[in-house]
């Protein structure tokens, strides 16, 4: 029997897919892109891209209600090369999943573990999400359900106190360049939008499939205005300039957050604590859609898959030797991006609607 989610639930796991890691460097990276403080527009034009591609993923899904990305693809492309086309899904997500791992550890470092070793967080991060996979589906969403709104109010309630520091020279002039640079940044704001290719597994599991247009909509479109927020407070506060030079901009804005009276201090302590709770559900969402494919496709267990993809995780998130090297494998993952969010959804979609439409033929001569 298919386990079920509500839309409340599918909302709440592509919200947290979208936005991930890219709350911390997407203003970095799409500044230095578009390199005036238009930074903003490029990520609000990148986020209604994204809502397109979604719905083409939406339109798919429904043509094949209760099955996931690893079975409809052996079925529209035959078992040999749908096969493939699982697996590379599943090493899409494992690699997805380790690199949440190393950015986690590096930010816990950055601000408050600079000592501890980095394997020790690895492990900690991983065995817990094991420990949450076992249970199955409904545990994960059910971890995401109520840690989500918790994240989103906390983060409001940081972001309220920015406009003490914020300086709005520092986000004008509007068009000042012109659209060229906006247009430029667009390759920095697509892919760090996406996460929402996880409807292409997570899709089968909703109990009302009308609503999965809807719900997947709200969820870019929450991601939008949260990454556009972000990098406009970002740019407001500590310029363009630092902002294209700090490794974590979002972290340092945070920093500089003041109250009257120095009331309380070292906001971004709070937020690394939001936030890490936050790259931990997308981490644990990554990990179990690697999980499915691979019981899927091999007919292996699913918990006997969880732990041996642990091991394999831990493994994977070793091998950058530094920040450097991490967001080189962040920018490589973004080329991955592409083919799941783009490409394949649209080739399966129109291989998928013509394999329909000679049915039909078919049928009528009969």
């Amino acid at each position: 029997m298919i386990e079920r989610i509500s839309s409340y639930q599918l909302t709440l796991a592509l919200v947290s897919m979208i936005i991930g890691i890219g709350i911390a460097d997407l203003p970095k990276s799409v500044s230095q892109a578009v390199g005036n403080p238009d930074a903003w527009i490029s990520v609000i034009l990148g986020g209604i891209i994204n809502i397109f591609l979604v719905l083409i993923i939406c339109k798919l899904v429904t043509l094949f209600p209760d099955q996931t990305f690893f079975d409809y693809s052996k079925i529209i492309t035959g078992k040999v090369i749908g096969f493939v086309l699982g697996l590379s899904f599943v090493f899409y997500w494992l690699f997805f999943a380790a690199f949440e791992v190393r950015v986690h550890t590096e930010l816990l470092k950055h601000v408050l573990f600079d000592y501890t070793p980095s394997k020790i967080i690895y492990a900690t991060f991983i065995l817990t999400g094991v420990y949450i996979l076992t249970g199955g589906l409904k545990p994960v969403f059910k971890v995401n359900e109520l840690i989500i709104p918790l994240i989103f109010l906390l983060t409001i309630i940081i972001f309220s106190f920015t406009f003490l520091s914020f300086d709005s020279t520092n986000i004008r002039p509007v068009f000042g360049e012109g659209l060229t640079p906006i247009i430029k940044g667009l390759k920095t704001t697509i892919w760090p939008l996406a996460g929402f290719e996880a409807l292409l597994a997570f899709g089968a599991f909703l109990k009302n499939k009308k609503e999965i247009y809807k719900v997947s909509v709200i969820a870019v479109t929450i991601g939008i205005i949260f990454y556009t927020l972000t990098t406009i407070i970002t740019i407001g506060i500590l310029s363009l300039p630092e902002t294209t030079t700090l490794a974590w901009p979002t972290i340092d804005m945070i920093k500089n957050i003041e109250l009257p009276g120095n009331f309380f201090e070292q906001f971004e302590i709070i937020f690394i604590v939001v936030w890490i709770l936050k790259i931990f559900l997308t981490y644990l969402l990554c990990h179990y859609l690697a999980c499915l494919g691979i019981s899927k496709l091999l007919k292996i267990n699913f918990n006997y898959v969880c732990y041996i993809t642990a091991v394999i995780l831990y493994i994977f998130a070793s091998i950058p030797k530094n920040l450097k090297e991490l967001f080189k494998i962040g920018d490589t993952l973004n080329y991955l991006t592409i083919a799941y969010t783009t490409i394949i959804p649209i080739t399966l979609l129109i291989l998928a609607l013509i394999q329909k439409k000679f049915k039909e033929i078919r049928c009528t001569n009969e």
